[in-house]
């Protein structure tokens, strides 16, 4: 049933970019539809949660193997008589701002062309929430029932910049919040987002729901599979990893920058002992790549790797 209904959903939406005449090999399909279910009631005590979910995409390999990067997520939360549920949806640039905040990844930045490359574009969503709660003669919360429905599909046609192709960014999201405490507190706070191009890209880099959404996600979903103590002792591994990062940080940006100016001998010097010792282990276009102390710290900042050759490389 699940294969089929996908199958279906990337059968019609690919029949629908080739009837907007956009060649399969140009043209990007990307489709989530997302449904999800709350009825809990007090008499007699019981609760059901449903949820059902379809992701399709349909793009073009590249020769070189790439694909156009999207990202879609779903995080729900809260206990019954308090849902919550994130959702996120990005493709381009802004898709890879969305999974990793860090990333210098842009789009074109300003609209340029013949006419006659022009090529329509479609992205939409449509989203369906409800809630009923039903309270006693104390006005204390007994049943709920709460619905959430959620499509999204966009329908792309990759750009051109020179002999690389350009996925056009676009991004959703949408965030809800049900409270039912006390009958007069009831209410249902949603946050919703629609963006394309540069404001996509924008709104990946700068929206916290949008941040909260992957890294809870990621969180979760490496930490699901892990016994009790596994969990401890990761948590233990990563705050020794985060103490280790902080103090090569350090020895890297005193070596190298001084006072706080950058030196760039010093660093290329550095990186070169660096490579020596470890062949590899880091990019010499470090050296060329950054102009001063406070970028090249950001540079470092998440790349565990290079900071740790580097401070090696400082005592050698």
């Amino acid at each position: 049933m699940v294969k089929q209904r996908v199958s279906f959903v990337i059968a019609a939406v690919t029949t629908l970019a080739l009837s907007a005449c956009a060649a399969p090999q140009d043209t990007v399909v990307f489709v989530t539809n997302t449904s999800l279910g709350v009825n809990v009631e007090n008499q007699p005590p019981s609760a059901s949660i449903a949820y059902d979910r379809t992701e399709g995409y349909v793009a073009p390999r590249t020769a070189n193997g790439g694909l156009p990067p999207v990202v879609a997520s779903l995080q729900t939360g809260g206990d019954v008589f308090d849902p919550k549920v994130r959702q996120t949806y990005a493709t381009g640039a802004a898709a890879e701002i969305a999974a990793d905040p860090g990333t210098n990844a842009h789009g074109p930045g300003d609209l340029q062309g013949a006419s006659e490359d022009n090529r329509m574009t479609f992205f939409g969503t449509t989203t369906t929430i409800g809630l009923k709660v039903g309270f006693d003669t104390t006005a204390t919360p007994n049943s709920l029932v709460f619905g959430f429905k959620r499509k999204e599909l966009s329908i792309i046609p990759l750009g051109a910049d020179g002999n690389k192709r350009v996925y056009p960014s676009v991004l959703a999201s949408v965030d809800t919040t049900v409270a039912t405490t006390t009958l007069q507190g009831t209410g249902l706070t949603i946050s919703q987002y629609f963006a394309t191009g540069q404001a996509a890209e924008s709104l990946a880099r700068n929206s916290p729901t949008v941040h909260a959404a992957f890294s809870t996600i990621t969180r979760n979903a490496m930490l699901a599979t892990l016994t009790p103590d596994q969990q401890k002792q990761a948590q233990a591994d990563a705050a020794n990893a985060l103490t280790n990062q902080t103090n090569d940080l350090t020895t890297v940006m005193n070596y190298v920058a001084p006072g706080g100016e950058l030196d760039q001998g010093k660093l290329s010097a550095l990186i070169q002992k660096a490579n020596a010792a470890n062949p590899g282990s880091v990019n010499p276009g470090l050296a060329t790549g950054v102009s001063s102390a406070a970028d090249l710290r950001k540079r470092l900042a998440d790349d565990l790797s290079t900071t740790g050759s580097l401070a090696k490389a400082t005592s050698s």
